[in-house]
């Protein structure tokens, strides 16, 4: 078991991702074609070093509505398949509609815990997350039920975000709005979006799992918009975890800090837009 921070409740922690997931789906999905162009080029990544090709059966933890379970599906083809699965119930029904809209057949979704990867051992070719696993308490935990759930030889691949450092598009609001709401800096160990962002990190979670081959590669990106007030409307929409930061605020306290936040982001502003540095992590291993 991780060595959480003392009063770190990971069961009440689940229940609460997962009611903010519920509450945010819509908002998120809204947005898919920019987080796309955030990190569509690290997915493209994830998924040739997790080895999917033509007519193979994926399976994806943390799929949310469903943006990379649509480029997961194209790549297996016609005799492929995908098994989207989500912590959040809400989530999995615009996944599969998404996938209904665009005319794919090749997807399933289905419930479940990222920590409790319930399916046959080895029935999978390879296992996937984006920007899921460093918000497990448990990521090792999962890595090992994705191992399980894959093939002998097969592959298993995640998408994280690097250090706070690299990610000033997300750092910086988190920074602001915790010391707002009086809220300590993440333990280590704890789950959160830098949680497996330090260098080594992530490989190691790999390692400990029982994964082999382990490789990594550290992806630059951007997220850009025409201005900050759309990207704050995307940063509220896109990302759960900071309406969780925020829970304890009243209404004045939150538009408070979210006009500390604009004041902050404007400085990533031009005449081109808004324009801000992001850096993602994607690391695979063989089973």
């Amino acid at each position: 078991m991780p060595d959480h921070a003392p009063g770190f409740d990971p069961d009440k922690y689940k229940a609460n991702t997962r009611d903010q997931w519920n509450r945010s789906s819509a908002g998120y999905n809204a947005w898919g074609e920019t987080l796309n162009r955030v990190i569509g080029e690290s997915v493209v990544h994830m998924m040739e070093m997790a080895a999917i090709d033509a007519g193979h059966q994926v399976l994806e933890l943390a799929a949310g509505s469903g943006m990379v379970t649509l480029a997961l599906a194209a790549r297996v083809g016609a005799n492929g398949r995908v098994l989207a699965t989500d912590i959040a119930p809400d989530f999995l029904a615009l996944a599969a509609e998404n996938a209904r809209a665009a005319g794919v057949t090749n997807v399933d979704t289905r419930e479940m815990d990222g920590e409790a990867v319930d399916v046959p051992e080895g029935s999978f070719d390879a296992a996937v997350s984006s920007l899921g696993l460093m918000f497990f308490p448990d990521p090792v935990r999962s890595l090992q039920g994705q191992r399980q759930a894959v093939k002998p030889g097969g592959r298993v691949a995640a998408l994280v975000i690097s250090a706070p450092e690299k990610n000033p598009f997300f750092a910086i609001p988190a920074k602001l709005i915790r010391e707002r709401a009086g809220l300590p800096l993440p333990q280590p160990g704890q789950p959160g979006p830098f949680a497996l962002g330090a260098p080594g990190a992530v490989e190691a979670a790999f390692r400990q799992a029982g994964l082999r081959d382990v490789q990594s590669q550290a992806i630059g990106c951007r997220v850009e918009l025409p201005s900050t007030r759309d990207f704050l409307r995307f940063l509220g929409a896109a990302f759960g975890a900071l309406h969780m930061l925020m829970a304890r605020m009243d209404d004045a306290a939150r538009q408070a800090t979210w006009d500390a936040v604009a004041d902050a982001m404007a400085a990533f502003e031009g005449p081109q837009g808004f324009r801000c540095p992001a850096e993602m992590i994607v690391c695979a291993g063989t089973c």
